[in-house]
């Protein structure tokens, strides 16, 4: 599994005064653990990339960052407690929230048919 864009490490590893609109920051992160709605949890190991560019973001470094992936492109919102919120076409709600300096949550919520997918990630700013 590839994709380009989130919102995430960007708000833990580098400080969001420093970002400035437009500016783009590619991640490198790695799906350590996936988990199911039923709590069935597997060893994952798969690859994940994505960028973020912040659009509209306030001194406190939250706003409206734009996520990229290798399949879209997404409209995000970061919040005062780290958690990058979109929605996407094939999952109805995505929650990013970064949990330390290279580790993220990512809940999936899907509410027709409702089911929801759980992955920890660890990640590092691209180079």
């Amino acid at each position: 599994m590839k994709m380009r864009g989130a919102l995430s490490l960007l708000v833990v590893l580098v400080p969001m005064p420093a970002l400035a609109e437009g500016d783009v920051r590619p991640f490198d992160c790695t799906v350590t653990r996936t988990c199911t709605d039923a709590g069935n949890c597997i060893v994952d190991g798969s690859a994940l990339e994505f960028a973020l560019a912040p659009v509209s973001i306030g001194p406190d470094g939250t706003g409206l960052f734009e996520l990229q992936t290798s399949i879209a492109t997404y409209s995000a919102d970061l919040s005062a407690d780290r958690r990058l919120s979109w929605a996407s076409a094939d999952w109805t709600q995505n929650d990013m929230i970064f949990t330390g300096p290279e580790t993220i949550v990512w809940i999936k919520r899907n509410f027709e048919p409702p089911q929801s997918e759980l992955h920890f990630l660890t990640c590092k700013e691209a180079a």
